[in-house]
């Protein structure tokens, strides 16, 4: 009888450390669960993913076009800047197409108008001028019966006018520019061309003492070899094929 107690008890015994030692190991479990889910945070991120961040954070680098410029760029690939003159209704995208023809007949979407857009001499293709003010930039735009494109240049020809609008906005897609204003006057197409690009410092300096002297007004300012200007063409009405030329230099970028 003592005996068979006595086996009772073992048996009692044995289960209750078995419990114990399973109560125990359950335990371990959970208590490291999260020590897991700690390591995850620190494994390497896959291959994938690695590319993936890589590149977002070289596009987040790529430079965003000014506005409206990249606006109008979304519209059409031949848009290189925007030109706006204050207080005047001379607010416009400046377009460079293959020749210079197509846009004094076509608008911003490639549809026929007479009004044509602002453009810039096609001469300029591969030069870097969307991106950068070059030496030299010459913009045309139609002098129109109504108010728009350029016809408001013309106004520079009087003393009131060329002192009350003294700059001209003119930005390429990456760069916004304010322009000074320091000659105008006007030229006969049939007997002389505005040279577009100059491959000697000596010619370009020559151009712009030119441009300074022939001016209606005049304006205190002085050239270097690396000055940027900035010349708008329009047509006038002294003779059969005149034009109005306003030369205006950068100031501010």
């Amino acid at each position: 009888m003592k005996e068979k107690k006595q086996s009772v008890l073992l048996f009692l015994l044995i289960v209750v450390v078995g419990l114990l030692v399973w109560q125990m190991r359950d335990g371990t479990t959970i208590e490291r669960a999260p020590l897991r889910e700690a390591r995850s945070v620190t494994t390497p991120l896959p291959r994938e993913k690695e590319t993936a961040t890589a590149k977002k954070s070289e596009k987040a680098k790529e430079k965003k076009m000014v506005e409206p410029v990249g606006h109008f760029v979304s519209i059409n690939k031949d848009v290189i800047g925007y030109i706006s003159i204050p207080d005047t209704e001379i607010e416009y995208p400046v377009l460079m197409g293959t020749d210079n023809t197509y846009y004094l007949t076509h608008d911003l979407y490639g549809k026929a108008d007479k009004s044509g857009t602002i453009m810039a001499d096609y001469k300029y293709q591969n030069t870097g001028i969307e991106e950068m003010f070059l030496r030299h930039t010459m913009l045309y735009g139609h002098h129109l019966a109504r108010k728009g494109m350029f016809t408001t240049l013309v106004q520079y020809k009087k003393a009131d006018f060329f002192q009350k609008h003294p700059y001209i906005e003119f930005s390429n897609r990456y760069k916004k520019g304010r322009w000074k204003v320091f000659s105008v006057y006007v030229v006969n197409a049939d007997e002389e061309t505005i040279p577009r690009m100059f491959e000697k410092d000596e010619e370009y300096l020559a151009f712009l003492e030119k441009a300074k002297s022939r001016s209606k007004y005049a304006v205190d300012v002085s050239f270097d070899k690396d000055s940027k200007v900035l010349t708008l063409c329009t047509c006038s009405y002294e003779t059969d094929n005149s034009r109005t030329i306003v030369h205006a230099i950068l100031e501010e970028e």
